[in-house]
């Protein structure tokens, strides 16, 4: 499983993003160019020792966009999207939200 290593947090990539989301860790706290250069890095580890590993890519994409999202909204908060771009906003939080619904189901 791949584990995030930075100066301000160690752990589960999901973790990372729960504790964002419940504010108890600020994103602007967090290099996510960094996390992103982590997890290439394990990716290419487990393509030599196992093969590509699908299903941490779609997991990692998921939760990137999502940390990117809340890193952009509060690097930017005066920044006003145009109707479209606030539905593609909406459309991707519910994506998000449905996959985090499907993967804790899957979990139980």
């Amino acid at each position: 499983m791949y584990q995030v290593r930075q100066e301000k947090f160690e752990g589960p990539l999901d973790l990372l993003l729960e504790l964002i989301q419940q504010e108890k860790l600020s994103i602007n706290e967090i290099s996510l160019a960094k996390v992103t250069d982590e997890f290439v890095a394990y990716l290419r580890k487990l393509e030599r020792e196992d093969g590509a590993d699908e299903e941490a890519l779609a997991e990692f994409l998921v939760v990137a966009a999502q940390l990117l999202l809340i890193k952009s909204r509060s690097l930017l908060p005066q920044f006003q999207a145009s109707p479209e771009e606030e539905e593609s906003v909406a459309e991707l939080e519910e994506r998000l939200r449905e996959y985090q619904r499907l993967k804790k189901l899957a979990q139980e």
